[in-house]
């Protein structure tokens, strides 16, 4: 644990000498004003102060200022010339790679991802050819992908480093050619579900199944409505007690964008 008070903080000294510049303007600015004027209200005092402040405040230096990579250790990864990686879907292999779906429809696998440093030669094309898979998920030597029309799972057979095996193991819920029908998908659960959020039609509508729904996916691949009320879905998680969460993004009904509790219906 690190105890706050001791780590080196470039603003603690500044904020020390407003704190010591606001009393002792106050102790001799106020009081021998109050004496030859009316007393200031609480306004007109808190106005006084912070305009003498943004007067003697000291500029830091921006050498001095906090970084990102003070708090967070960050990782560039070189991706493969000539290849465009829209990053959307991340899971973890038993082997230890990292798979990494693009919404162009790749999956790349990551040798040795938590390495320093992360070079082109590390990535490896795992399939390619997909509908806009959005996320990942893994079980019992399958990765799934959600895709805009179903949940394909695939593994590699020939250990060569690409999936040669394809399978839909669900798709009960309906497409069109509107643009903004996307797909996305939690982890499994503790029984082996995946939830699926379905995006609206255009944003506004349903003009096929289930759009604006959540499904359940069972161990089978059955597809089982879950709840309505989605709108722009842009993942899913659950907490350790089975709720499922999802993140919806602002539109029509929705003010602002939002963390939401999927409840079942039943």
């Amino acid at each position: 644990m690190v105890n706050a008070n001791f780590a080196p903080n470039p603003y603690r000294s500044l904020f020390a000498l407003q704190s010591v510049v606001t009393r002792r303007f106050r102790q001799t600015y106020f009081s021998s004003f109050d004496s030859v004027a009316p007393p200031m209200n609480l306004f007109q005092r808190f106005t006084a102060s912070s305009l003498f402040l943004l007067c003697v405040t000291p500029l830091v230096d921006a050498q001095d200022l906090p970084k990102e990579s003070d708090y967070y250790t960050i990782t560039t990864f070189e991706t493969p010339q000539d290849e465009t990686i829209e990053a959307c879907g991340f899971e973890l292999l038993d082997d230890g790679r990292l798979a990494v779906c693009s919404r162009r429809g790749d999956i790349f696998a990551v040798n040795d991802p938590f390495a320093k440093e992360v070079s082109q030669s590390q990535f490896k094309l795992y399939a390619r050819g997909l509908h806009e898979p959005l996320s990942l998920a893994s079980r019992d030597g399958w990765l799934y992908a959600v895709q805009r029309p179903e949940v394909t799972r695939m593994k590699d057979t020939d250990g060569d480093g690409a999936a040669d095996v394809f399978e839909t193991y669900a798709d009960g819920w309906g497409i069109s050619s509107d643009y903004h029908e996307y797909a996305f998908g939690s982890k499994f659960d503790q029984d082996g579900n995946l939830i699926v959020t379905l995006c609206l039609t255009g944003s506004f509508s349903s003009t096929v199944p289930y759009r604006g729904w959540a499904m359940k996916i069972t161990p089978e691949g059955e597809t089982i409505p879950f709840c309505s009320g989605v709108r722009s879905p842009g993942g899913v998680g659950a907490n350790l007690e089975g709720d499922v969460f999802y993140t919806d993004n602002q539109g029509p009904w929705n003010g602002t964008c939002g963390l939401k509790w999927l409840r079942p219906w039943w």
